[in-house]
């Protein structure tokens, strides 16, 4: 779905370091901008939000919790993690992964928390 939406914003060409791998690659700081030149035709704010939203999945977290390398948009590598982004990179991981509280309870209808409630 990802790339569907990919292929309709730029007219069918997806650079090659989103189709690489099954598993995103920790992209190089500025890639957004790197789109925007790479396909002058379409609307900024909408590679934008694109990118946005490759770049909140949890797998893409994983890719830069790792460690390693960066990479362009042709799929070269263009600089390395720092040990704060792979730090920070693990912290949204962990959130993600953390369970959360149940909002729906019996019959479909909302559970009401209150704050303070124990």
């Amino acid at each position: 779905m990802m790339f569907d939406k990919l292929r309709e914003i730029t007219g069918d060409l997806v650079p090659p370091v989103f189709e690489a791998s099954d598993y995103p690659r920790a992209l190089k700081i500025g890639i957004r901008d790197d789109l925007v030149a790479r396909f002058p035709h379409v609307k900024p704010w909408r590679l934008a939000g694109w990118i946005a939203l490759w770049c909140r999945r949890i797998q893409y977290h994983r890719a830069v919790a790792r460690g390693g390398v960066r990479f362009n948009l042709d799929g070269n590598p263009a600089g390395r993690i720092t040990e704060a982004e792979r730090a920070y990179g693990r912290e949204i991981v962990a959130r993600m992964q953390k369970p959360r509280p149940k909002t729906v309870g019996k019959g479909g209808r909302p559970i009401l928390q209150l704050k303070g409630a124990a």
